[in-house]
């Protein structure tokens, strides 16, 4: 018994030690991924207000759209911010392939493919309520000068 008790913790130490070299590249992707992410985060954030995002993205009326979908922050700001946490998540695949966490990538790997159809949904949500609120305000303004031409 006590012999197979010594084997069992022999065991769990080789164990350990071959999974040390594997959490340390765990740890190290994870560390420079959060450097990547938080980069990436800034560039894009210092673009985007040079370039003037939000003022172009106001008079294109795509602002009131992201309003009303509940996306209140600054486009500017809330861009980078989501580029910063789909880096995150990337890095979250990376890390769990390295560990060999075989179904935590997996799920992740899932989420990455089904995030082309959320992205397109959205700007067809957006697309289509800046369209439906300019044919609005057309509608509106082709009827107040047809009230004003009969009077």
């Amino acid at each position: 018994m006590e012999q197979k008790l010594l084997e069992a913790f022999a065991g769990l130490g080789n164990l350990i030690a071959s999974g040390i070299p594997k959490v340390c590249v765990g740890i190290l992707l994870i560390i420079l991924g959060l450097l990547v992410a938080k980069l990436l985060e800034v560039a894009l954030r210092t673009m985007l207000i040079r370039a003037r995002f939000d003022s172009l993205i106001e008079k294109a009326g795509v602002a009131r759209a992201l309003k009303r979908i509940g996306i209140r922050q600054q486009s500017s700001l809330f861009f980078p911010k989501l580029a910063y946490f789909l880096v995150i998540v990337l890095l979250a695949r990376t890390a769990s392939d390295a560990l060999g966490l075989v179904a935590i990538s997996s799920a992740i790997g899932d989420f990455f493919s089904y995030l082309p159809n959320f992205v397109a949904a959205v700007l067809l949500l957006i697309l289509g309520t800046t369209v439906g609120r300019f044919a609005g305000q057309m509608v509106t303004q082709a009827a107040r000068e047809s009230i004003r031409l009969r009077h």
